[in-house]
């Protein structure tokens, strides 16, 4: 069969492109001896046999027709349809690319977790979060993932909706294929050979909103649409998981993108991405500590007091309580207050669906305390 499809891939380059994209001379080395040989090396894509064309309706989420038309040569775009979605709103954080290359640090993963998990507690409800593959299975084997966190990989998520009712989305990263995994689609698609890149995509410098960045594009058009068809729209695909064209008033969507790749798709807000702050950071951990003292003895990794009250100093301009308190329905405060001299009441913020029992939590880090009151809002 590999035989006939050389001939058959042949015949077409006599009168077609001047060089195939779908038959190469390569020098091979043999995996089991190491022996090197010249060889052809074949790819190709399957046509669609005469037994099961027909009329065909093809919808697509995120339709590109030049993809279509290597397998329908004669398919025409009928229509293009915009769904509204009031209910959705779209964040976009594209001042760094949250890459693979940059998750391989196990310090970049963790710093990533804690925000991504704080920030779905700050908001409340479930969220589904999306990474790379190899981020997902750092993330299952090192960290505890609550009930109301789902996790999911890209290239994993197309077609699904077990997360229709989710109240938020975190799309964080990419799937950036390289530009020789392009140009052998494109040159197996079309049977025209790609001009090879020397090295990565040019960068195209693009906006998303009042931000500047640098996007990879590949030169030819046929490539890029192909890897526009991985990465971009992979993007797409995962916001596309909390349905926000169903949305109404009563259950909105949140969606959150980390990356600086440009959107085709209406971004509401534009951010900047920094690091979990220390009030953030023990949120995630599930109870969040006014005092700068108790936040000391009870998370020893975030400083001393007095280098907890200076980060606050640099990092909010308001009353963190104030901003959780009352605006995320599913946290509670306590107020409590230290054994000793000197020690005042002061209050605690905690996610009773992390720390059921947040007064032995306070007793266990803490030591003796008086609990003076629990306060639940309406």
């Amino acid at each position: 069969p590999r035989m006939a499809r050389l001939w058959l891939e042949l015949a077409d380059v006599i009168d077609g492109p001047d060089r195939s994209g779908r038959v190469s001379l390569e020098e091979i080395e043999d995996k089991e001896t190491g022996a090197r040989y010249r060889g052809l090396r074949l790819q190709w894509a399957d046509q669609i046999t005469e037994d099961w064309k027909a009329p065909t309706l093809h919808i697509d989420a995120t339709l590109n027709i030049d993809l279509v038309r290597p397998y329908f040569p004669t398919a025409e775009l009928r229509a293009v349809i915009e769904a509204e979605a009031p209910h959705q709103h779209i964040v976009q954080y594209p001042d760094r690319a949250f890459s693979k290359s940059m998750m391989k640090d196990p310090k970049a993963v963790e710093r990533l977790w804690t925000w991504c998990k704080s920030y779905a507690i700050k908001k409340g409800g479930r969220w589904l979060f999306v990474v790379q593959k190899v981020v997902e299975d750092e993330i299952r084997a090192r960290f505890k993932i609550p009930d109301f966190i789902d996790i999911a990989h890209h290239n994993a998520v197309e077609g699904r909706d077990e997360w229709k009712d989710v109240d938020g989305v975190i799309s964080i990263g990419r799937t950036q294929p390289p530009p020789q995994a392009v140009e052998k689609i494109a040159g197996a698609l079309t049977g025209r050979a790609v001009e090879d890149l020397d090295g990565w995509y040019p960068a195209s410098i693009e906006t998303i909103g009042d931000v500047t960045v640098e996007a990879d594009r590949h030169p030819d058009a046929f490539a890029e649409a192909v890897r526009a068809s991985i990465c971009d729209a992979g993007i797409l695909q995962i916001i596309g998981r909390g349905r926000g064209v169903n949305r109404q008033a009563n259950n909105p969507v949140e969606v959150v993108v980390l990356g600086n790749i440009p959107l085709d798709i209406k971004v509401d807000e534009v951010r900047a991405w920094s690091p979990a702050t220390v009030d953030e950071r023990m949120l995630a951990e599930g109870v969040w500590l006014e005092s700068a003292a108790s936040a000391s003895k009870a998370y020893p990794d975030l400083g001393t007091g007095r280098s907890i009250i200076m980060a606050r100093s640099r990092w909010t301009t308001f009353p963190y309580k104030d901003s959780l308190y009352g605006n995320v329905v599913h946290l509670q405060t306590v107020r409590y207050q230290r054994k000793g001299a000197g020690n005042k009441a002061t209050s605690a913020i905690y996610d009773p669906r992390l720390i059921p029992d947040v007064e032995t939590w306070l007793r266990d880090r803490l030591g003796e305390i008086l609990i003076i009151a629990e306060e639940v809002p309406e």
